[in-house]
């Protein structure tokens, strides 16, 4: 697993809103399915609205998104977070570096409103409280990462199908019952 971490200040604080990435397995090789995680780690106590995450660009290679965003919580060096994560999958058939870079994430960081009379500062929301306080744009760039993808291993024999997977199941389903089938009679299989 390699990861890597990019982080800004919020909200006048010492708090800091920062990205981590990770990919796994650490030693790839072509074809093999790769997990490219973005977790964003957001304080608690920020006020940050309209995030937007640009997914990273990867030349020779597909990237797809894995399932909806995750949201949970977290604690890093005795700061609680709000944590984002979304996955990737990223395939490759081509050996050599793979250069995953370009990411990036936008959003407004809303520092707390320095008028006294705001009376949207009992709602505690970053709708209500944003119409009267300072919303600062951001852009945090997701840190560049690079992977070597390895070839078929040469052990591996030459006039087999090379495919990379931890597990594979195979099921089949009958139209019919397979048992009852007669010669010439017609079943159809989904494989």
């Amino acid at each position: 697993k390699v990861s890597k971490t990019q982080e800004i200040k919020v909200n006048n604080s010492n708090a800091k809103l920062f990205t981590k990435v990770a990919i796994s397995p650490a030693l790839p090789h072509i074809n093999e399915q790769l997990i490219y995680s973005i977790k964003l780690f957001i304080p608690r106590d920020a006020k940050v609205d309209n995030l937007e995450l640009t997914p990273p660009k990867i030349t020779n290679a597909k990237i797809i998104q894995l399932n909806k965003d995750q949201r949970y919580s977290a604690t890093v060096q005795g700061q609680a977070y709000h944590v984002l994560e979304r996955s990737y999958a990223i395939f490759t058939d081509r050996a050599g570096p793979l250069i995953i870079k370009d990411g990036y994430l936008r959003g407004s960081n809303y520092s707390k409103s320095r008028r006294t009379n705001d009376p949207f500062a009992l709602l505690n929301d970053p709708f209500f409280s944003g119409m009267l306080s300072n919303a600062e744009p951001f852009q945090l760039a997701i840190e560049n990462l690079t992977i070597d993808i390895l070839p078929i291993p040469n052990d591996y024999p030459e006039y087999s199908q090379w495919l990379p997977a931890s597990s594979i199941v195979i099921t089949e389903d009958w139209s019919d019952n397979i048992n009852e089938l007669k010669v010439g009679e017609i079943g159809r299989a989904n494989v």
